[in-house]
């Protein structure tokens, strides 16, 4: 087990916990069912308690069953792991930049497509599926449940 994952764990549930009771200050549901103002906030925050208690979990578990990982290369920078990272805010940045121009749904499958092919080098019909399901899953989530307009 390393410490991080134990500390970042409880981090992460900390923070998810403290904006989960600030969530429900605000209003969940407005007039006529519509989702309020503290649905959302409260739908990641509960969703990031949830993946803190997650890691915890999972940090112990490698803790009780004394599993070593000395093949395993310590976390930090790299160069290649920076080059990557870089790429990634660039093609967001690319995305924001194409989204009123192409549209929110084929701005989200080109982007998530050239994230799975491009910088994870994932090439199979499931990774094809993803690039094209997610960004539909999205703007079927935000226009159709939540009634918010995309460009």
């Amino acid at each position: 087990m390393r410490a991080v994952d134990a500390a970042t764990g409880i981090t992460v549930t900390l923070v998810g916990a403290y904006a989960l009771d600030i969530a429900f200050d605000l209003e969940l549901t407005g007039e006529d069912g519509v989702p309020g103002p503290g649905l959302f906030p409260a739908l990641l925050s509960a969703f990031m308690v949830l993946l803190g208690l997650l890691l915890v979990v999972s940090a112990t578990r490698r803790l009780v069953s004394d599993e070593t990982d000395d093949d395993e290369p310590e976390p930090g920078f790299t160069r290649s792991g920076l080059r990557r990272a870089g790429v990634v805010i660039v093609s967001l940045v690319v995305g924001v930049i194409l989204l009123p121009i192409l549209g929110f749904l084929l701005t989200g499958i080109l982007l998530v497509a050239f994230l799975v092919f491009g910088v994870e080098g994932r090439h199979s019909l499931g990774a094809a599926a993803a690039s094209i399901l997610i960004p539909v899953a999205a703007h079927v989530l935000f226009v159709t449940l939540l009634g918010v307009r995309l460009p």
